[in-house]
């Protein structure tokens, strides 16, 4: 048996051996300049047999290489020596999830639901990050999940700590060893208990693969076991039953969880959620909703954090400047464990290289999130809508538009004169094409009432290019090209026409109002996990470090269009962890959308007060984030580690857990909001 302790590799000096696996060996190591443990995986010498194999291995290792996420372990260097590929890595401190499963349900314990909610999210946000970048896991389990320790030790018996974060590890060493094996007829690589239906038949794997082993570790820690379970089936019997047979229902939870479990289980890759970020928004829901209570031992719930009392939050005038980074307590260099994973140690990772590739417009969405102007500058949104005319009388109506859906209810409109016709139009900016409604939507005049509906064929975000809707009177049997006389006109207010113009862009199409209230709290906790790093920082008296992720803290809250996102590090570069629109702008974006919510419901004859108290207290959240932003930038100028202190920078902490609780409850409370952005309509003059 070949044993490296003793050699270098990568500037690393293997120490001993931690583990070992199916696939490779891991050492930890100290790097010999920067005198910083490290772990090493070596894989076995069948991985690169030949040339090819190591070319793939390359390509592959360097794709792995390039992520940056706090929920992803770091990979630092890989090469091949002596016909070993090795791959050196980020060593964490803490217990892989699978032992902690393993203790906790072996006392008949199971975790609470808010902590396996929050756990998912943590893992979903991980996915999606490299599932956004086209490299899929392949192998996702307990046993390569890390949850890293806090302030303090993990043990089963004990409840996690809110500091405790999972870290994905072998984050493409599958998919290293699918490239070393590829040409191996019937190979089929994955952990037997944790393969989709797809993996099993041998078919290519995506996005949808990884949500599948994801969703049997959500079923293993709500039922405290496997829903094919590898002591009572065989490995081909567990096979079978992934491609033909639905598991039993998980025991003890409440109808709208079992849903989540059982969409993540589909058989059907296509009915499966198509982003991970999707089974942690519904899980939130659910377990915030549950009507079923799991039955736990008071020693692993009891200690559970409770959420924060609900007392007014004064305003900005009321209470002095409070810093905004959570508590964490420094790592404590406690019990080190790794099983067939990547790492032990206490080295901190996560942030994304990616850069706005445009010039960012200033927001002043801090402390009003709806009602101040932004000015683009951004040529992917530098379209200027049109204000809506001013009347005295006030608007009529409003159309309600739904992502790619719009409706209007026009009251008090005679019938057209002999030969004439109404019509219906969305009007962009310079260059845009007017989009006419009537040709594929509907418009009805029922007792004086004009009726209007479209929906976008292809579904498309209608407000990510159109702002102005128009009734026009058109001579019937014209050509018409745009709108010529024209009866009803409004606009969007054009700030958050510039909010769903950016969502758009960033999210690829995706509908917003459908996806609003699963983003904002991803990147909440984006900035959760970032601050907490500051603290980390400032504990260590490391000051590039804190300032590195004070930059990522501070540009995931403001997204790529804040007047404060900038390069605060000084290394060339404006980081953002985050998915680059922001905290602030989609907090604005849920209070435009509550408003409009409300609106419509008014329309229908209801009171519409659910969604205005979601938007009260949407501006009430946006006057903290006024706080924070303001915490992080001092700290971000600050030129010691000391004058965080003496300014009292690293006191008062328990504000972000606060804003998060609250958002979270935000999100939650606003699912009984039929979220919608209104444009109000106006006499034309």
């Amino acid at each position: 048996m070949e044993d490296w302790a003793g050699r270098v590799l990568s500037k690393v000096r293997i120490e001993k051996l931690i583990g070992r696996g199916g696939m490779a060996d891991v050492y930890v190591g100290r790097h010999t300049t920067l005198n910083r443990p490290m772990a090493v995986k070596i894989l076995h010498s069948h991985m690169t047999v030949d040339a090819d194999l190591r070319r793939r291995f390359r390509d592959e290792a360097q794709a792995v290489a390039t992520l940056r996420h706090p929920n992803i372990v770091q990979v630092i260097d890989f090469d091949v020596v002596d016909d070993r590929p090795y791959i050196v890595m980020e060593l964490l401190e803490g217990m892989p999830l699978n032992e902690y499963l393993g203790g906790l349900h072996n006392m008949g314990h199971t975790l609470p639901l808010d902590t396996v909610s929050r756990v998912v999210t943590s893992l979903t946000a991980a996915l999606d990050y490299a599932h956004d970048r086209q490299i899929v896991h392949r192998d996702v389990k307990p046993a390569n999940i890390i949850l890293r320790a806090g302030g303090n030790p993990i043990k089963p018996q004990m409840p996690l700590a809110p500091d405790v974060e999972p870290v994905l590890t072998d984050f493409g060493v599958a998919r290293i060893a699918s490239s070393a094996t590829r040409t191996a007829s019937g190979t089929i690589l994955g952990t037997p208990a944790y393969m989709s239906p797809e993996q099993v038949r041998g078919e290519a794997v995506d996005r949808r693969s990884d949500i599948y082993a994801l969703g049997i570790i959500l079923y293993e820690v709500l039922a405290g076991r496997l829903p094919f379970d590898p002591e009572t089936d065989t490995p081909a019997s567990i096979l079978y039953k992934h491609v033909h047979e639905d598991p039993a229902g998980v025991p003890n939870v409440s109808p709208a969880i079992q849903r989540v479990v059982e969409k993540a289980l589909a058989k059907d890759r296509d009915a499966r959620y198509q982003q991970a970020g999707q089974l942690a928004a519904d899980l939130k829901i659910a377990t915030a909703t549950k009507t079923v209570a799991k039955p736990v031992v008071p020693a692993v719930t009891a200690v559970t954090p409770s959420p924060p009392p609900e007392t007014p939050i004064p305003s900005p005038s009321e209470r002095r400047l409070r810093p905004s980074l959570a508590l964490i307590a420094g790592l404590a260099f406690g019990a080190i464990v790794l099983v067939g994973g990547a790492v032990v140690g206490s080295q901190l990772v996560g942030r994304s290289l990616e850069e706005p590739t445009e010039a960012p417009f200033q927001t002043e969405l801090a402390e009003s999130l709806a009602t101040e102007a932004l000015a683009p500058t951004s040529a992917a949104l530098a379209q200027e809508p049109t204000a809506a005319p001013v009347a005295a009388s006030g608007p009529i109506s409003a159309a309600i538009v739904r992502d790619s859906r719009l409706e209007a209810q026009v009251p008090g409109v005679d019938p057209p004169p002999a030969g004439n016709s109404y019509h219906s139009w969305l009007l962009g900016g310079e260059g845009i094409e007017p989009l006419h409604l009537n040709l594929e939507g509907t418009l009805d005049l029922v007792g004086g009432e004009l009726l209007i509906s479209y929906s976008h064929p292809e579904g498309q975000n209608l407000l990510a290019t159109y702002t102005t809707f128009v009734v026009s009177l058109e001579d019937e049997g014209s050509v018409l090209e745009a709108p010529t006389t024209v009866i009803f006109e409004g606009s969007l207010d054009p700030m958050t026409a510039q909010l769903v113009q950016l969502a758009d862009a960033e999210k690829g199409g995706d509908p917003v109002l459908a996806n609003l209230r699963s983003w904002l709290p991803l990147q909440v906790a984006h900035f959760i996990t970032h601050s907490g790093f500051v603290l980390d920082g400032i504990q260590r008296n490391d000051l590039p470090y804190l300032k590195e992720h004070s930059e990522h803290s501070l540009n995931i809250v403001e997204g790529r269009t804040g007047e404060l996102y900038r390069d605060w590090d000084g290394n060339g570069r404006a980081v953002n962890p985050g998915d680059n629109v922001g905290v602030v702008p989609y907090l604005a974006l849920l209070r435009a959308a509550s408003e409009g919510g409300s609106h419509a419901e008014i329309q229908r004859g209801g009171s519409g007060e659910a969604g205005l108290e979601i938007a009260a207290r949407a501006r009430e959240i946006g006057e903290q984030l006024f706080d924070i932003r303001e915490t992080v930038r001092q700290i971000l100028e600050v030129d010691t580690v000391g004058d965080i202190s003496a300014f009292g920078l690293d006191s008062d902490l328990e504000i972000q857990r606060e804003l998060k609780a609250l958002i979270d409850q935000l999100v939650i409370d606003a699912e009984a909001v039929d979220l919608a952005f209104a444009i109000d309509l106006f006499h034309s003059q």
